[in-house]
Parts: C-alpha cells; sequence; structure tokens
C-alpha cells in the first residue's frame, strides 16, 4: 500500500498539515462516512511510517472491520473517498493561503443572491473607504502580484453589480473595475513577456512578433530587472 497515491501524497504533508486533514475529514460538513473517517484516523496515527507493516491492505482493514473476513473492494472504496477528500483538502489549503477565507466577494455574492439587500447595503458602505484607498493603490501601480489584482477586479466587479441591486448604479465601482483589470491584465501580461524573452536566452526558443518581448529586449532583460518568481 506505500505506492498508494493516497498513501503517496500523506507522506509529502508535515505533522501539523496531517492534523488538519484529519480534522477536515472528520467534520461532518465534508464528510458523513464514518469508517472514512476511522481510516484517515489509523494513518493519522501511523504517520509519518506509512511502512508495509503498518498500513498493508490486511492490517488496515483488520482494524477497520475488526474480525471480519478480509474484502479488498470495501477497503478500495474507501481509500477512493479518503483521497476525493485530501483533494478538496489541498483546494482548501491553496485558497488559505491566498486570502480567499477573508475575501467578502463570494459572501456578497450569496446574499445578493438570496435578494438580501438591508445586508447588502451596510457592507457595501463598509467597504467604500477602504476600496477607494485600494484603488488609489492600483492607480499608483504598487507592484502587486497578479492574483492579488485579478481577486480585487472581481471584488470590485461584485461591488458593482451590488450598486445595481440597491439602485445605486454609478460610474466609481466600475471604474475602479476597471482600473484593477489592468492592474491585472498588465502584470501578468509583462511577467510572461520577461519569462518568454528569458527562456529565448536560455534555450535558443525564437520568439514570434510580440511587441511586449522586444520592449523587455531593449529596456529590462539587459540591466538584469526581471528575476523569476513562483507562480503568482
Amino acid at each position: 500500500m506505500k505506492n498508494n497515491p493516497l498513501i503517496l501524497q500523506l507522506s509529502a504533508l508535515n505533522r501539523k498539515e496531517m492534523t488538519r486533514f484529519k480534522d477536515f475529514v472528520d467534520s461532518p460538513f465534508f464528510n458523513k462516512h464514518k469508517e472514512v473517517r476511522a481510516l484517515v484516523g489509523i494513518l493519522s496515527e501511523i504517520y509519518p511510517d506509512f511502512s508495509e507493516k503498518n498500513c498493508s491492505r490486511t492490517t488496515l482493514f483488520q482494524k477497520l472491520f475488526v474480525g471480519e473476513p478480509h474484502h479488498q473492494p470495501t477497503l478500495a472504496i474507501l481509500f477512493s473517498y479518503a483521497m476525493r477528500l485530501l483533494e478538496q483538502f489541498m483546494v482548501a489549503e491553496g485558497l488559505s493561503e491566498t486570502g480567499a477565507f477573508h475575501d467578502k466577494t463570494l459572501y456578497f455574492k450569496q446574499l445578493r443572491k438570496r435578494n438580501q439587500i438591508s445586508f447588502l447595503r451596510e457592507d457595501l458602505g463598509k467597504t467604500e473607504i477602504k476600496t477607494t484607498k485600494q484603488a488609489k493603490q492600483a492607480q499608483a501601480f504598487q507592484g502587486e502580484p497578479a492574483i492579488e489584482y485579478e481577486r480585487k477586479y472581481r471584488a470590485a466587479a461584485e461591488k458593482d453589480a451590488i450598486a445595481l441591486v440597491l439602485g445605486q448604479p454609478g460610474m466609481a465601482s466600475l471604474a475602479e473595475k476597471q482600473l484593477y483589470l489592468d492592474a491585472f491584465y498588465l502584470t501578468e501580461k509583462l511577467r510572461d513577456a520577461c519569462e518568454l524573452l528569458q527562456r529565448s536566452f536560455d534555450h535558443g526558443f525564437p520568439v514570434f512578433g510580440n511587441g511586449q518581448v522586444s520592449h523587455q529586449r531593449k529596456h529590462l532583460i539587459p540591466k538584469g530587472f526581471y528575476v523569476r518568481f513562483g507562480s503568482s
């Protein structure tokens, strides 16, 4: 079982992540299968020693179903469910890293979907001053990662949609949306253009008719302004 995809991916987690995954699986919101909770609980207990001795098919089945004859299809289904939950957990971890759980855009969208006008009006007022300041920062082009500009663009788009629902259409939220969209597009475009040129230098790949690349060739790359970072 040590070469099972679930076991291999659990092996890559640290202890805190393994504990969070167990808590994730234990939540009835995400999982209602008690046998899957039991399986992940066992795997959490033996982590990180996923040796054949600890997690062979026979060993795991007997811990889960004491005294019952071995039935591999049952164990396979539990592993499939656990793998699906691990995938969802990884997505949740990624969202947490981007700060998405603290982004109220989706909350606003759900309020709008349910026609909760009073709450929309109250929350829109709270965000007005903050978003105006952020828009001014974007206009100054502060050099934030492209993904942050994309998040702010989506937030501004939802804010504009709320204004329409409230019967308060105006230019401010729409202009803010366009501002962040421009910042997102230009940041992403510039990074990709620099990367295209860098790859052409490193590997001799041809670069075809890209105006941004030509600009980077002349002004940025020779001066050492472009440094690779991880994907945003």
